[in-house]
């Protein structure tokens, strides 16, 4: 694991674009959403406030630059390098393990996805790394779904595994290596929720709630998981079996489904930009045990080259029978924009991520890593 001293020239230049971004929101009424509750307020933006946001992101905030010179040109600022010696070479992520494809039309191949060369010194391992870019401003509105509308206003670069990842009574193990970079350690903001991550089951058009995700809330790391049935077994720490009822006829507290796993930065406070590329890389290995079986299934989260002690452990049934199998996405999923303080924060939010790859056990998994290395 790798760390950098961020020289004092970049943080000024950080500083400087973070006044920047909120002089250009002070200057035009970035968050006119609450207009639409105004009494007598009709405008067209009201429908779908993220068109109005996509208009102002795009002649104010970027000042009509390019998506691809801006996440290079933020990639450069990161990282002190020039934009002549750093590049992003676009491609969609790739777990060693995992035969991928884009998720819902979101990788357009200009920067917001890729690898990132020309900075080694800020890799996890090896000489690159990859760089994920998610922008509110390029929420998609696609005719079997709106990311825009849903869920106060969702946006995503993601992808996803081309058929099932973790079939009933599949063990997979998971790592990859992650670091909040810009826009995405919210502490005293819930609503806005940033997933790296999920096993998302097919649920054949009716959706019954996520298998797990990998989530930043809260400016904390979260393991959520999502069993959308009413009798749900778990050990308890006795050994014995009890049972934990979830969702289903409840109005229960989201607390109730998200495990805590790590603080990123105590220290950052609500709108600050983040933490630019010298922040600290957060390695993670997950196992899986796909079962509607409590006596098989299993959750283990190890955390920062620690593989021997889990900080988040489960056993009992991970899914339920008409949704026992899910497939892998990763990337960056953003919830909750439209509750963002300054809404400048909710474009460039970014996460790097390094040494990924899946595989059937733990010794492959890590074989695969240390492979990665050289």
């Amino acid at each position: 694991m790798k760390k950098t001293i961020i020289t004092t020239a970049v943080l000024t230049t950080l500083m400087l674009s973070a006044i920047g971004n909120i002089a250009k929101a002070d200057s035009i009424d970035a968050n006119a959403f609450g207009k639409c509750k105004q009494e007598g307020t009709v405008a067209s933006y009201c429908k779908d406030p993220s068109k109005f946001h996509k208009k102002w992101a795009k002649e104010v905030l970027h000042g009509g630059q390019s998506n691809k010179d801006r996440y290079l040109e933020n990639i450069a600022v990161w990282t002190g390098k020039s934009i002549n010696t750093v590049s992003i070479k676009p491609k969609l992520l790739n777990f060693e393990g995992v035969n991928e494809k884009d998720s819902m039309k979101s990788y357009k191949g200009k920067g917001e996805m890729g690898i990132v060369i020309g900075a080694p010194e800020f890799a996890y391992n090896g000489k690159e790394f990859w760089t994920v870019t998610t922008d509110f401003s390029g929420c998609k509105n696609l005719d079997y779904y709106s990311d825009c509308k849903q869920s106060k206003g969702s946006s995503r670069i993601e992808n996803r595994a081309k058929g099932n990842s973790v079939s009933d009574g599949k063990e997979k193990w998971i790592h990859y290596a992650i670091k909040p970079v810009n826009n995405v350690l919210f502490p005293g903001n819930n609503s806005r929720r940033f997933t790296i991550g999920q096993c998302h089951p097919g649920d054949n058009g009716n959706h019954m709630g996520l298998t797990w995700m990998l989530r930043i809330r809260g400016g904390q790391l979260y393991f959520a998981t999502y069993f959308k049935h009413q009798d749900f077994n778990y050990q308890k720490e006795d050994g014995g079996w009890g049972i934990r009822n979830k969702w289903i006829g409840q109005d229960v507290s989201w607390k109730m489904t998200h495990d805590k796993l790590k603080d990123f930065r105590p220290d950052i406070k609500e709108g600050m930009n983040g933490v630019g590329a010298d922040g600290e890389w957060t390695s993670i290995l997950i196992r899986q045990i796909n079962s509607t079986d409590p006596s098989k299934g299993k959750f283990e989260v190890y955390l920062d080259g620690d593989w021997t002690n889990p900080v988040y452990e489960y056993a009992g049934a991970t899914t339920i029978k008409q949704k026992k199998s899910c497939y892998f996405k990763f990337g960056l999923y953003t919830n909750g924009n439209m509750t963002a303080v300054d809404m400048a924060t909710t474009e460039n939010m970014t996460v790097h991520m390094d040494a990924m790859a899946v595989a059937n056990s733990k010794e492959e998994v890590l074989a695969l890593v240390a492979k990665k290395d050289k």
